[in-house]
């Protein structure tokens, strides 16, 4: 008898010792991105894809979208403006020759995944911009997805 009394009152002990406040679950969430941070620190967020990478570059209310491939820049893509309201980004780019102006609206959002990379040794996530629209309705040679911070520093600023 004492030794089921013993073991009703030391299980639910070890129960929750296995709960502790050390093993935390990872997180996920989405929330709005500011034309200020992503013009922050060196302003170029990257991904790639295949044996490319492609570079975002947001500066001065200008973005620029770069492919590097085969040890040099293969594509470059000016947009004038870009504008963000909620989860959306508006990118202006001008016609050339006469033509009108294109415009394109996207969505983009910063995702952020696991453990943050600064606050734990376990670290398995951080963030991420996450930008994607329609295949259809993509400007020509963009690459829509996950893209981290770079410290690589594109501005065209020299």
């Amino acid at each position: 008898m004492k030794k089921a009394l013993f073991l009703l009152v030391m299980l639910p002990l070890i129960l929750f010792a296995g709960c502790s406040d050390d093993e935390e679950k990872d997180e996920f969430y989405q929330r709005q991105v500011t034309a200020l941070e992503l013009e922050s620190g060196t302003a170029t967020w990257e991904t790639k894809y295949g044996s490319a990478t492609h570079y975002l570059l947001f500066e001065e209310g200008h973005l620029i979208a770069f492919e590097y491939k085969n040890r040099e820049f293969t594509n470059r893509r000016y947009f004038d403006s870009y504008k963000i309201e909620g989860d959306s980004i508006y990118l202006i780019e001008k016609g050339t020759y006469g033509a009108p102006d294109k415009n394109y609206s996207l969505y983009i959002n910063i995702v952020h995944w696991g453990f943050d990379k600064k606050d734990s040794e376990d670290s398995t996530g951080g963030e991420q911009l996450l930008i994607r629209g329609d295949k259809d309705k993509l400007p020509y040679k963009f690459r829509d997805g996950y893209y981290d911070k770079s410290s690589i520093s594109l501005s065209l600023k020299q």
